[in-house]
């Protein structure tokens, strides 16, 4: 069953990173460099620099290959020692939510998990499936247990490639009315709230 609403936390820590700015990183984020860059599809680009510059994030060259359809965003270069200070500083396959966050405010987990969600969220355009995909085992059960404390359900299932690329670690989730994982409209549109 759902919870009745969030669970909350007493005494919110301090955050290093915005929530959903470091949901970014985590998600499509290149962090082992002297600074760190979130790249995404170009169609989104201009609504993900919107949300990282509403939480004060600070942007730095923003390039586009219009040929990948992708766009990279920089992120200033103080950021990344603060992702260097919380372990993040690693390959794709072993990132994870910092503690911190997941002790957050209410609001700093929901734009968490959007952050995260839409970077490396998908939802089928029938049926409302609503998942998150990361090639870490640790950071998939880390995005259940936020969709948890959130109010919603979830359940991790491993997906073994057979192409020569990584396990596929799949969260699959449906959220409490009101809570919409994603916040980029092409997502956005498409969900429905469960029940």
């Amino acid at each position: 069953p759902m919870l009745a609403g969030p669970v909350e936390f007493d005494g919110a820590p301090e955050l290093p990173i915005a929530p959903y700015t470091l949901g970014q990183m985590i998600a499509n984020g290149y962090l082992l460099g002297s600074s760190a860059s979130i790249t995404s599809n170009l169609a989104d680009g201009p609504e993900i620099i919107a949300n990282l510059r509403a939480e004060g994030s600070p942007i730095g060259a923003i390039y586009t290959n219009p040929r990948q359809s992708i766009q990279r965003v920089c992120i200033n270069s103080k950021t990344i020692v603060k992702v260097r200070e919380m372990g993040l500083a690693v390959k794709s396959g072993e990132k994870f939510i910092p503690d911190p966050y997941k002790r957050a405010s209410v609001s700093a987990r929901v734009a968490l998990l959007r952050g995260l969600m839409d970077g490396d969220g998908s939802i089928t355009p029938e049926r409302n499936r609503v998942v998150y995909h990361s090639t870490s085992a640790i950071l998939a059960q880390d995005v259940a247990e936020l969709v948890e404390q959130l109010g919603g359900i979830s359940t991790v299932r491993e997906y073994v490639r057979h192409d020569g690329k990584p396990t596929d670690y799949q969260v699959r989730m449906r959220m409490p009315g009101g809570l919409s994982p994603f916040s980029i409209a092409r997502k956005a549109s498409r969900y429905r709230p469960g029940r």
